[in-house]
This record gives C-alpha cells, sequence and structure tokens, in this order.
C-alpha cells in the first residue's frame, strides 16, 4: 500500500533550486533511506514531507489525498516527524516531553495511559528510568533519543496508514545507539509503518533501508531497491572513491577510502536517473 507520493517537487527559494521535480514513493512496510552529500535537498525535500514548505510546483500525497488536504490533528496521528534540531524551552521532565506525542489524542497526554506510553517508549529507546528526568540535563544524544519516542508516541493509535519522517535520526548518536535506534525504527516499518529517513552513513542505510533515493544538488540522482545502489552513483555523486563489499554477517558495508578525482556529479549525467 503506497502511504506518501511526490510528484515533480520543485522548490525556489531566493532564485536558488532547492529541488528540481523531485519524485518518489514509500510504501507501508518500507523505509526509504534518503542520502547525499551536504546542500542536496535531503532535510528540505522532508520539510516538504512534513508539510512545513510549500513547493513551487509538483505535489505531495499522503493516503492516497493531497497532503494540504488532511486536517492537522488526523495527520498528526498518522504521521510524525523527528527533526534534526529541537527545541525544548523552559525545564521539562523527560516524560513530559514524550508525552507531547500525546497532544493529537482526546486525553492530550494526560491520562494514565499516555504516561504508559511514554515509560514504554522510553525503555525501547534505551532510556528506562529517565521519566523524572529534566530534559535539559541530558546529552545530545539521550536528548535525541527522547524526541524519537515522543515522535512514537504520537503514533500510538489505531489509525492507519502510519509515517515516520526522521532527519539524521543517528547524528547525535554512538555507533551501538545508531544500530539501537534504526533497528527500533526497523522494527515498526516490519510492523507496518512507512518511514522515510536522511541518514550520511551509507552502511546504516544500506543494512536498515528497503529503498534509497539519492540526492545532487537537489536532483535525483538515483533511485532504486537499497541493494541495488553501485559504486559508480556513489562515486559520481560524492566525488569520493568507494568500495560496496560485505561484513562479516553479509550485510552490505560501504568503504569510503578517500576523494576521488572526478569532476562533479553536476557537470555529468545524473547516475542511475530513472
Amino acid at each position: 500500500m503506497m502511504v506518501l507520493r511526490t510528484e515533480n517537487v520543485t522548490v525556489v527559494r531566493g532564485g536558488a533550486t532547492l529541488l528540481d521535480r523531485v519524485s518518489m514513493e514509500v510504501s507501508a512496510g518500507r523505509l526509504l533511506a534518503v542520502v547525499g552529500p551536504n546542500g542536496a535537498g535531503k532535510s528540505t525535500l522532508l520539510r516538504v514531507l512534513a508539510n512545513e514548505l510549500t513547493p513551487c510546483s509538483g505535489s505531495v500525497h499522503f493516503d492516497g489525498f493531497p497532503l494540504k488536504d488532511h486536517e492537522p490533528r488526523s495527520l498528526a496521528r498518522r504521521r510524525a516527524v523527528l527533526r534534526q534540531r529541537f527545541s525544548v524551552s523552559g525545564d521539562f521532565r523527560v516524560g513530559e516531553v514524550v508525552r507531547l506525542g500525546r497532544t493529537p489524542y482526546p486525553s492530550g497526554g494526560h491520562a494514565r495511559e499516555d504516561h504508559a506510553i511514554a515509560d514504554r517508549l522510553l525503555a525501547e529507546v534505551g532510556l528506562p528510568g529517565f521519566t523524572g528526568r529534566s530534559y535539559a540535563t541530558l546529552s545530545g544524544g539521550e536528548q535525541q533519543r527522547v524526541h524519537l519516542a515522543r515522535a512514537l508516541a504520537q503514533l500510538e493509535g489505531p489509525v492507519t496508514p502510519k509515517l515516520l519522517l526522521l532527519d539524521e535520526p543517528s547524528s547525535s548518536l554512538d555507533p551501538r545507539q545508531q544500530h539501537e535506534v534504526l533497528s527500533l525504527v526497523s522494527k515498526r516499518v516490519r510492523a507496518g509503518y512507512a518511514a522515510v529517513a536522511v541518514l550520511h552513513d551509507l552502511s546504516l542505510a544500506a543494512r536498515y533501508a528497503d529503498d534509497v533515493v539519492v540526492l545532487c544538488r537537489g536532483n535525483v540522482a538515483a533511485k532504486a531497491p537499497m541493494a541495488s545502489l553501485d559504486e559508480a552513483t556513489i562515486r559520481a555523486v560524492f566525488r569520493v572513491e568507494v568500495t560496496k563489499t560485505a561484513g562479516r554477517d553479509g550485510a552490505t558495508q560501504w568503504l569510503v577510502e578517500g576523494p576521488s578525482e572526478d569532476r562533479d556529479a553536476s557537470e555529468r549525467p545524473h547516475a542511475g536517473a530513472p
């Protein structure tokens, strides 16, 4: 079941084209990784998908209807966003931050069930017993996991489809925590969620994502099942020498060996473009 689809989405700001006719889709039970160099348009695309930025042209559909036509509270119960940067002002307890995800529901995050959901999800993200801790005292990685718990709390309900939008969900985490968080997201995807994750680590994307969109200067350079992404595409887009290999458990690993001598990807045809 297709959950989210964009068609020819274009975003222009200050005379610069940030996204140029981007088309993509994600289905229930699939995790789509969005990768690309800095400035490629990844976070801009996620803002469009989150209905925070209106494209100059093109369309975004969620659950078969234009994204802009969905009633906000209903949409919030089915689509949650984990942003790259987050701001919490005031002396909030950790549990209170997580329960902000319950705001779209009638209880508003105050019911006993909401407290139980927050406690369970904090344990799932590796922060058991943190409910009463001051959010301001946490490390960046701990805060990031609190906000993942908040996003998951937002989708704890009977309505479907469910969509997670994640902007660099592992950026502040150590290697073990990166795998734990993406494994948790993958578990939700296997349960039927759809997910779109902006990722920088190609090996993490290869292990956990089902599909990939590669962006380069606002254009789709490649769009394919994750397993079929090839070295030539990565070399052209990122301008690095890479080797695609297999780890001890057979999972794909991308070994970046250093900058390449190739000319800028913007000067050549888009590798793997459909």
